[in-house]
């Protein structure tokens, strides 16, 4: 292995040049290990900002449009968890809810962060129902959920109906956008200062939710830090050739 290298270094290096002698080419040598301790330094640092998102990945697994078409969901209603997998997690444009419905750890979602740095948790979480054919299924869900009111993409009290053919009429009408209908509640003060909550149904784009799911990166990490390595020395040697076998050539000629 020495002999190899030695072979290496003497095809890179003019020794026929006496270049420490000559003060450029020492201040180029200094210049040339300081920028790659930099470099270095540069890498290191990158590593360890990246380390915790490295380590802790959530990669983009499926929306949830394209695995109701699978044939064990087709045709039936699933909540939104149970189209859920292990080691996965539903997010929203501004909640990330794990599979026992709890959001995800700090650090989980400071690592997830899939749309924003501040991520709403709600707890319990809202119940959403899905199902590839939405229009057919409202009923039911609506009688499992004991629903009586109901309300479009963007609900007000004044836009409740309690006329579910209406709705479902919607829901028919956007059915290549909507696949799942959130239960949603509405308090309104009365009068007499009283209260009153009207639970409702209302239509989730099936765009606004993303599964993501959780992959241990130690081999990334581990396949990250060998191939930042080998390309470091490899910049290295590239810099020697192009110095030595190239600017030098140009400006002093082959080897005497």
């Amino acid at each position: 292995m020495k002999t190899k290298l030695q072979k290496i270094k003497n095809w890179i290096v003019r020794d026929d040049l006496d270049l420490s002698a000559k003060w450029w080419h020492r201040l180029l040598k200094v210049l040339f290990i300081i920028s790659y301790l930099l470099v270095a330094f540069y890498f290191l640092n990158l590593l360890a900002n990246s380390y915790s998102s490295i380590i802790n990945r959530w990669v983009f697994a499926d929306v949830l449009s394209s695995r109701l078409l699978k044939p064990e969901y087709t045709g039936k209603v699933f909540s939104i968890y149970e189209l859920q997998k292990d080691n996965e997690v539903i997010s929203t444009l501004d909640q990330v809810y794990s599979k026992d419905g709890y959001s995800p750890s700090l650090e989980a979602k400071e690592t997830l962060r899939p749309y924003s740095s501040l991520f709403l948790v709600s707890n319990p979480p809202v119940q959403s129902f899905c199902s590839d054919k939405l229009p057919e299924k409202v009923k039911d869900i609506a009688l499992m959920n004991n629903i009586k009111f109901f309300s479009d993409e963007n609900p007000r009290f004044d836009k409740l109906t309690n006329n579910i053919d209406s709705f479902i009429s919607y829901l028919d009408s956007k059915s290549f956008t909507i696949k799942c209908v959130m239960v949603d509640s509405y308090t309104i003060v009365n009068n007499d200062s009283t209260e009153s909550t009207y639970k409702f149904l209302r239509p989730v784009n099936t765009y606004d939710y993303s599964i993501f799911r959780y992959e241990d990166g130690k081999l990334l990490l581990l396949l990250a830090i060998v191939i930042g390595v080998f390309f470091y020395f490899i910049s290295i040697f590239i810099c020697l050739v192009i110095y030595y076998k190239i600017i030098l050539y140009i400006v002093f000629g082959s080897k005497k």
